[in-house]
């Protein structure tokens, strides 16, 4: 049956239809289909969108003349597209119609608005609303491709949840990492671990950053971080896939970074119903969510620490570091939590002296410690220059080793290693 044509009031239609517009039908001529749909006021922006429905094989007569006052009819319709395309420029009610319109496709869609206005404050409201982007015109089909592409692979990284033999949801694995001493590399050992998880493990991974201030997960990464989510943690009854789709930026097919550079000027309140509402969305999109979790954060977000399944406490050999861990695991006990507790020692070499050795570090702690980061100032330094993990840096040195069987023992999974070249002879001889 083919996909029925929308209609809309005469005069509406007649509006969107106006002699500066391209040479396209109002919205009363557009075909709703499953796959994508779109509202332009220029040729520019016309012919964009046509490359796009030609290179995936959509038709044309889902690109109509409008704007997103002409949006009512898809707002009735039963069911919408995966990509709506909407323009801006012209429009009277974008504050009225943008909520909704997110709201309904935040089933399963993508929005896309595109204008002329090239403004901050513009682009945050659209990203809070709901929207994947905001491209600025002129538009041209290559940047309108590349976009397209990156919210569906974005949209298809955050998955429903996994059914398991007996129908339960399946959830990713929440490993919190927090250091319970200021400078001791909590973050950079964070930051190591989603990438190992993602790029030698295979593991899709969410690293969320909740250092909205000062976080570095995204710029240890070369990236940009993106913006939302101090909206949606500020506005939990918004917060849906969409959204996280625009607030993530995503470094690699398997690795998601979720963060923020807030200005310090402006004051940011967590809630921990939301933050437990945004851990929920991304334990079940993502197979592993790895949390840069400020130590600040601790005695309000008891809740976070019962749904964790590890809590990993990084500590310098230092008399404040044992105290200080101690309190820790007392707070963790209190709560009920039955996350598995592993207390790394980092900065540990000739290079940074400890305050006390490892065997008395431990028969003070009452443990052994799961792990020992060495301190490896030159190759820190050659990452933080190149903006790149230290597994893409300098896989073996014993740094690398180290997080690399860490992160082995948080996933259960060993590193997806290249065939060497008998490992490539043997596969081709076994082919014929």
């Amino acid at each position: 049956m083919p996909d029925p044509i929308l209609r809309m009031p005469q005069g509406r239609a007649a509006e969107a239809t106006g002699p500066a517009g391209p040479s396209l039908s109002g919205i009363e001529s557009l075909q709703l289909n499953a796959h994508f749909a779109a509202l332009v006021t220029d040729e520019a922006s016309q012919a964009a969108c046509q490359s796009l429905a030609d290179a995936n094989g959509w038709p044309r007569r889902a690109i109509c003349y409008g704007n997103i006052d002409s949006i009512q009819p898809l707002l009735d319709a039963p069911r919408l597209p995966k990509l709506l395309v909407v323009d801006l420029d012209g429009a009277a009610e974008t504050a009225s119609l943008l909520p909704a319109l997110a709201q309904r496709i935040a089933q399963g869609g993508a929005l896309v608005a595109i204008g002329s206005m090239n403004d901050v404050t513009l682009y945050r409201h659209l990203l809070t609303a709901g929207a994947a982007d905001y491209l600025l015109k002129p538009l041209d089909a290559e940047t309108l491709i590349a976009t397209a592409a990156d919210v569906s692979r974005m949209a298809g990284q955050l998955r429903g949840p996994a059914g398991s033999a007996n129908g339960a949801p399946v959830l990713g694995r929440l490993s919190l990492v927090t250091g319970v001493r200021g400078g001791v590399g909590a973050s950079t050992i964070a930051v190591n671990l989603a990438w190992m998880m993602a790029h030698e493990q295979e593991v899709k991974t969410c690293l969320l950053d909740l250092d909205l201030y000062f976080g570095i997960s995204a710029l240890a990464l070369d990236l940009e971080p993106g913006y939302g989510l101090r909206e949606a943690l500020e506005s939990p009854e918004r917060m849906d896939a969409l959204m996280l789709v625009s607030s993530m930026v995503k470094e690699s097919e398997t690795l998601s970074v979720l963060g923020a550079e807030e200005p310090i000027e402006n004051s940011v309140r967590l809630d921990p119903v939301a933050v437990a509402q945004l851990i929920d969305e991304l334990t079940g999109s993502f197979e592993a969510v790895v949390v840069d979790l400020p130590r600040g954060f601790l005695p309000s977000h008891g809740e976070l620490l019962t749904r964790a399944d590890d809590l990993l406490l990084v500590t310098d050999l230092s008399l404040a570091g044992v105290r200080d861990c101690g309190r820790v695991k007392s707070a963790i006990e209190a709560t009920g939590s039955q996350a598995q507790v592993m207390t790394l020692a980092s900065r540990v070499g000739k290079d940074r002296p400890c305050q006390i050795d490892q065997n008395s570090f431990e028969r003070s702690l009452g443990g052994k410690l799961t792990g020992v980061v060495p301190e490896d100032v030159k190759t820190l330094a050659a990452c933080a220059n190149a903006g790149k993990a230290i597994g893409a840096v300098a896989g073996k040195q014993p740094i690398a080793q180290v997080l690399r069987s860490l992160a082995c023992d948080l996933t259960g999974r060993s590193p997806q290693t290249k065939p060497g070249f008998f490992g490539k002879l043997r596969r081709m001889t076994a082919s014929f």
